[in-house]
């Protein structure tokens, strides 16, 4: 990270307690300590989308931090409780004292100017004074709207707002029977606009209180919780977390609680040993990444900014099995999926030949005695048969077994998905075998390598060959041949045995199928013996794995130049330029003019990248090389 004046970044690990295996981690990501605002006149903090803010209540003027240092804004409000949304969209009060309950400032997020907002407020709430509050939801600039929260006497009234006015039909005044006033702090435990679960924070009081539309329970405050007002919560993984002041009064210490368990499973000590002001905020906000991590945001008034990260150990997903990244088939190795979202991972791998079987597992064992394998198997998911094929770039359903899945031999991209249960593997990588070998005369050889294609990462299973010159099988340079089609076949990976190739083949149910211009061949699939074919001359193929469908386009222009009588042509790629079909003489110049061969009986050219004009038998085309 980058680090700059007054701003101190780092990598700090906080003190974190651990929970059987699920060990949490805090860890502070970067801080401010210098050149803040009053702690008299800006005494609360919001933290989102990697910002900390707030509003200097003498001056009317917002601050705020990021990576990169302090920034201000010429706008603000005469207030000190300040909020933001979930779309970035800030909202200050108007005044620390009841006049703040009712007379708001609203920053539209992206903009630099600020909007009016009027509150009214439900019958029979008594407006109270606005020191802090807690954060908003929704959008309150949308026509859905957004929500936010203002602390009051046995009560929390909740404001909807859409469109940047206040909707009061769908405002309320939520009964809890919880004391509040200026120094109270409401915050949504859902993203829902609909629903009442709230959890409140009166310093004085020093406990959470929980209110989930019928009822309250009060969280008992954890050891060393102080008398500062600011507090959070979250959920992660279903686990509800309150984020709470903690240790000496007023300074930057605050804890993490796990409330299934009312324990303390990370502690932020404090790095301030006296408070700059008294009494004082520590205000702390809680923003979802994903359901395992949290980013939290610090305001301290007079002393630091500060961003953490919070995170539970996202589920594990490995794979086992004889492939060249891990060891083959030991129960305490693996190759780690990345967690993509819920209980979905993803990997890329290679498997080599004989090696081509693949299990996957969520826990790996620590021995590798038959123990280990007895833990590992009651952990793995798998296909309904044992090593049945699995890389056909569709999604296959599994279940928990030990089965292993047969992939081939090449390089695959693999989708775990357990939230509906399917794999999806596809491969990464495909090659053209048989009759389309580059080298004259190099048939049908199961380790060519003359024509390779990559799927981008976006679309798996789909690979595109641009330009591939398909070339009659046997057919020598002015011979006739029997049959004027070239014959070949995709496969996932090569090797100089046929058996691990044929077993990774893409070729046509029906083992031969005819290819015509343009026109989609849809009955193919994995088959260990098969092959298309197609009429002599270059193409651009299109293979779709998902589909099960091949295009072929008969090139006569764009680089690929049909100019001889016959069908004679010209091929500009991968640093050539090829003449396919038959020609007597082949001149080739350059962008300048100058010759690079001519009157040649050669067919293949190595240029730079760069314009020609190639003229064969007389008859010119351009193209250009890549």
């Amino acid at each position: 990270m980058k680090k700059f004046k007054h701003i101190l970044v780092c990598g700090l690990a906080v003190v974190a307690s651990a929970v059987a295996v699920q060990a949490q981690t805090l860890t502070q990501d970067w801080k401010v300590t210098q050149g803040l605002p009053s702690a008299a006149e800006a005494r609360d903090g919001i933290g989102g989308k990697g910002k900390i803010w707030t509003n200097d209540k003498s001056s009317a003027k917002l601050t705020y931090w990021d990576e990169s240092g302090v920034h201000s804004l010429s706008v603000g409000a005469g207030g000190t409780a300040i909020t933001m949304d979930d779309a970035g969209n800030i909202i200050i009060s108007t005044s620390m004292y009841t006049g703040g309950c009712t007379a708001y400032k609203i920053l539209p997020y992206g903009e630099t100017s600020v909007k009016d907002l009027s509150v009214k407020l439900p019958d029979g709430v008594t407006p109270v004074g606005m020191q802090y509050m807690g954060r908003a939801k929704g959008d309150v600039m949308s026509a859905e709207g957004g929500v936010f929260y203002i602390g009051s006497t046995a009560n929390a009234v909740k404001v909807f707002v859409a469109g940047g006015v206040q909707d009061v039909a769908k405002s309320k005044a939520i009964t809890t029977g919880m004391p509040a006033g200026a120094e109270t702090i409401v915050q949504p435990v859902s993203s829902s606009l609909d629903d009442d679960e709230i959890l409140l924070r009166n310093r004085s009081q020093k406990n959470f209180y929980y209110w989930n539309g019928e009822k309250y329970v009060a969280y008992s405050a954890p050891w060393k919780a102080n008398s500062t007002c600011g507090g959070d919560a979250f959920k992660l993984n279903g686990t509800l977390y309150t984020i709470e002041p903690s240790g000496a009064d007023y300074v930057d210490g605050f804890v993490i609680v796990d409330r299934s368990t009312n324990k303390v499973v990370a502690t932020h000590e404090a790095e301030f040993a006296t408070a700059a002001r008294k009494p004082n905020g520590n205000s702390l906000t809680a923003e979802k990444v994903d359901e395992y991590t949290i980013n939290i945001y610090q305001y301290v008034p007079g002393q630091m900014a500060a961003k953490y990260t919070f995170s539970l150990p996202k589920p594990k997903m490995y794979i086992l099995g004889q492939n060249e990244v891990g060891e083959a088939w030991n129960p305490t190795s693996g190759i780690a999926m990345t967690w993509e979202s819920g209980n979905v991972w993803s990997a890329t791998v290679t498997t080599a030949p004989g090696r081509e079987n693949l299990g996957f597992v969520s826990v790996l064992a620590e021995n590798n005695d038959e123990g280990g394998w007895t833990y590992v198997n009651g952990n793995r998911w798998g296909l309904e048969n044992d090593k049945q094929e699995g890389a056909l770039a569709e999604k296959l359903t599994v279940s928990k077994n030990s089965n292993s899945i047969n992939v081939g031999v090449g390089t695959f991209f693999i989708r775990m998905n357990l939230d509906d249960n399917t794999l999806y593997i596809a491969p990464t990588k495909l090659y053209v075998i048989g009759t389309s070998n580059k080298a004259e005369g190099h048939h049908w050889a199961s380790d060519d390598d003359s024509y390779m294609a990559e799927s981008n990462p976006e679309t798996p299973g789909v690979f595109t060959f641009d330009p591939i010159d398909l070339k009659v099988e046997n057919k020598a340079v002015g011979e006739e041949a029997e049959e004027d089609l070239a014959y070949f076949a995709f496969v996932t990976g090569i090797d100089a045995e046929w058996g691990p190739v044929n077993n990774s083949r893409w070729c046509p149910d029906n083992k031969d199928g005819e290819l015509t211009d343009n026109t989609d061949f849809t009955d193919f699939g994995k088959h260990y013996n098969g092959a298309f074919c197609i009429k002599n001359g270059a193409y651009k193929l299109t293979v779709d794995l998902n589909t099960k469908t091949v295009n072929a386009e008969y090139l006569t222009s764009s680089g690929v130049g049909q100019v001889g009588a016959e069908a004679a042509g010209v091929i500009a790629a991968d640093g050539q330029i090829r003449i396919v079909g038959d020609a007597a003489t082949v001149s080739v110049y350059n962008a300048a003019g100058q010759a690079v061969a001519i009157n040649s009986a050669e067919r293949t050219f190595a240029v730079a990248r760069g314009m020609y004009v190639v003229v064969v038998d007389g008859k010119a085309t351009k193209v250009i090389v890549r």
